[in-house]
């Protein structure tokens, strides 16, 4: 199996996998960015692996990454990947999500998920989505 198959395993293993288990794929430096402003300053900054952890806990999630926020999405958050690539230590991953929030609205985003990975962990993750439509839905 090529790195660049063994990479993309990985990524669509912490993208299908629940916390903790998923953190173990994760490089102790790693960087996790949101990519995207709110009223013109960065959502969340690049967060460091305990950051990151500790921000998934705040929101209450117990279930994993594709069951999201149990306060924001109370019967979870289903995501569906739609494509995976990789070259070198890079791998690119499209999903797109589909839930219910508490308020009744329908959420349904798209993200684009750059990740770099060094000996089998991911080490930077540079996540890209739609941040009106997060906004729209969970902040108003």
């Amino acid at each position: 199996m090529s790195v660049e198959e063994k990479n993309k395993e990985v990524c669509i293993k912490f993208m299908t996998t629940s916390p903790p288990a998923s953190f173990d794929l994760l490089a102790e430096d790693l960087s996790w960015t949101i990519m995207g402003k709110e009223s013109g300053s960065e959502l969340k900054g690049a967060q460091t692996k305990e950051q990151f952890i500790a921000d998934l806990a705040g929101a209450g999630n117990t279930k994993g990454l594709d069951n999201a926020s149990e306060k924001i999405f109370p019967k979870g958050l289903r995501l569906k990947i739609h494509g995976v690539i990789a070259e070198g230590n890079k791998v690119a991953l499209e999903a797109e999500s589909f839930a219910d929030t508490s308020t009744g609205k329908k959420y349904n985003n798209v993200y684009h998920f750059l990740f770099e990975l060094r000996d089998g962990k991911i080490v930077t993750v540079r996540e890209y989505m739609d941040t009106a439509h997060q906004i729209d839905v969970i902040k108003n």
